[in-house]
């Protein structure tokens, strides 16, 4: 996912999350939990993270809160996230690689 635009008043979440990023390129896995109410761009700042780890050939694999009937799938995001990695051998190997 391409950024759009700057992102505005967002600095601190940014430096914490490229501090995030920058243990990762150094071989500590990382995992970041964004959360927050509808609109208060969660996702915008979630795709610049992305874009700054996919640049520096960082894995990256997401996972999405999604309702289901009776409420939400019990840790839904995480089986999302695992299924990728185990999807793409390339990536899972780059993943264990890095470790």
């Amino acid at each position: 996912m391409e950024s759009v635009g700057p992102l505005i008043a967002r600095q601190r979440e940014l430096q914490l999350l490229d501090a995030c990023l920058t243990s990762a390129r150094s071989g500590q896995a990382a995992a970041v939990l964004i959360r927050g109410e509808s609109g208060m761009g969660k996702s915008r700042l979630a795709e610049t993270l992305i874009d700054h780890a996919r640049r520096s050939e960082v894995v990256v694999a997401l996972g999405h809160c999604t309702p289901v009937s009776g409420g939400e799938l019990p840790f839904g995001p995480f089986v999302q996230m695992l299924s990728q990695i185990a999807s793409a051998p390339q990536t899972l190997a780059k993943a264990a690689g890095a470790a």
